[in-house]
C-alpha cells in the first residue's frame, strides 16, 4: 500500500510542529540566560596580556609566522620558573653554526619539545643528542642544530628547513610531530599561510565562522565557548580535517628532505595523558585519538621513512621518576635525556657515516 503525497505532507507538518514545540523551551532558556548575563553587568574584560618586559619574545616573520630575534638573550615566560634563553645568529636556541665547517649536520625540527621548554639549553634533547652522537662517532665531526621553536607545526618546520638549507647543507633531519597539537596547529596556520602569516591568530575555530561571530555578540555563547575551549581543541585536533592537513604537511616535508638528499627520521611525541592516565578516561581517549595516533606511522610507511614513537622511552622514565615538568605537558630533564637516547638508537649508523674519511 502506498502513501499519498497529502499524507506525507501531513506527517512532515506534524514532525515540524513537534520540533518547534521542543525548541521553544530551549529558546526560552537561552533567552533567560542571555538576559541574566546582561543584567549581571558589563561583559568581562579581555585578560590583559602578560607583561613581557625583560622577557625574550618572538618577532613576526612573514614566512615562518614568528621566530626569536637573532643574537638575543632574555628570560622566556614559560609556565614554570622563567628560564634564560639565548639565541644564535639565526634566531634559534643554541650556539652559532660554523657554516665553513665540514662537520656532518643534524637538523632537529619541531615545536616547544625540541626547543626545550622549561629546561636549560644543555639539558634539551638536541644538545644531549649531539653529545651522545659524538661519543659514538668520535672520529666524525658533527653538530646538531636545534631548529625547534614553540608553536611550530610541520608546515613551519618545512619553511625552517628551507631557510637553514640556504645557509648550510642539512645531512640528517629529525622532525618531531606532537600528537597533542600539531594537527590543529596546521589548521590554524592554514587560514593565513602562505601570505598572511603576519595576521595569524591562534583561535581553534575560524574567527570568521558563524559561531565565532555569534560568540562575539551573545554572552551565553561566549560563556559556553570559553568553558569548552580545551574540549574543542582536543576534538578538533583529533578530527579528520586536522589529520588531513597534518598528513599533507608531513608529506611536503618528506618531499623537501628527498630534494635535499637528507634522510629524515620522524619522531612522534605522545600526549602527556597517554603516559600518565588510566581507567575509563584513558579508554575513551584511546578511542577518540586512535586514527590520529596511527597517522605518523601511516605517513612514514607510505613514503618509506623510518619513524620513532617516544611512548616507550617516556613510560620507562615515568615508572622510575618524573618524565614531565611539574603541572606541565613538557618534559623534565630526565625526559629529555631519555628522548635523546631513544633517537640516538633509532638513527641508522649509515646516516652518520656518510662522507666520513
Amino acid at each position: 500500500m502506498t502513501v499519498g503525497g497529502g499524507a506525507i505532507a501531513r506527517r512532515f507538518r506534524r514532525l515540524g510542529g513537534r520540533l518547534l514545540l521542543a525548541a521553544v523551551p530551549l529558546l526560552l532558556a537561552f533567552g533567560a540566560c542571555e538576559l541574566l548575563l546582561r543584567l549581571a553587568g558589563p561583559a568581562p574584560a579581555e585578560p590583559e596580556a602578560a607583561r613581557t618586559d625583560g622577557f625574550l619574545t618572538c618577532d613576526h616573520d612573514s614566512l615562518l609566522g614568528w621566530i626569536f630575534p637573532p643574537d638575543a638573550a632574555g628570560d622566556y615566560p614559560d609556565d614554570n620558573v622563567p628560564l634564560l634563553v639565548e639565541t644564535n645568529a639565526w634566531g634559534l636556541r643554541g650556539p652559532d653554526c660554523d657554516v665553513a665547517s665540514e662537520a656532518l649536520r643534524v637538523v632537529v625540527l619541531g615545536d616547544s619539545y625540541a626547543f626545550g621548554w622549561g629546561v636549560a639549553e644543555a639539558a634539551c634533547f638536541p644538545r644531549r643528542l649531539e653529545a651522545l652522537l659524538r661519543a659514538r662517532h668520535g672520529d666524525r665531526p658533527l653538530s646538531v642544530i636545534n631548529a625547534g621553536v614553540p608553536g611550530y607545526g610541520p608546515s613551519q618546520q618545512l619553511a625552517m628547513l628551507r631557510r637553514i638549507a640556504g645557509h648550510v647543507r642539512p645531512d640528517v633531519v629529525i622532525s618531531t610531530f606532537s600528537l597533542a597539537n600539531d594537527p590543529v596547529d596546521e589548521l590554524r596556520l592554514a587560514r593565513y599561510a602562505p601570505d598572511r602569516l603576519l595576521d595569524y591568530e591562534p583561535a581553534v575555530r575560524d574567527p570568521g565562522s558563524f559561531v565565532s561571530r555569534l560568540s562575539r555578540t551573545s554572552r551565553t555563547v561566549a560563556l559556553v565557548d570559553g568553558r569548552t575551549h580545551s574540549l574543542q581543541m582536543y576534538l578538533t585536533n583529533a578530527g579528520g580535517r586536522a589529520r588531513d592537513s597534518a598528513d599533507a604537511s608531513l608529506t611536503r616535508l618528506i618531499g623537501a628532505c628527498d630534494e635535499l638528499d637528507a634522510p629524515l627520521l620522524l619522531v612522534v611525541v605522545p600526549q602527556r595523558n597517554r603516559i600518565l592516565r588510566g581507567g575509563a578516561a584513558g579508554w575513551l581517549s584511546d578511542r577518540i585519538t586512535a586514527k590520529l595516533r596511527a597517522l605518523p606511522g601511516d605517513v612514514a610507511a607510505r613514503h618509506g621513512v623510518p619513524w620513532l614513537d617516544l611512548t616507550p622511552a617516556l613510560l620507562r622514565v615515568q615508572r622510575d621518576g618524573e618524565a614531565f615538568l611539574p603541572g606541565d605537558a613538557h618534559w623534565s630533564s630526565d625526559g629529555h635525556a631519555a628522548v635523546a637516547r631513544a633517537i640516538r638508537d633509532a638513527l641508522p649508523a649509515a646516516w652518520l657515516d656518510q662522507g666520513a674519511p
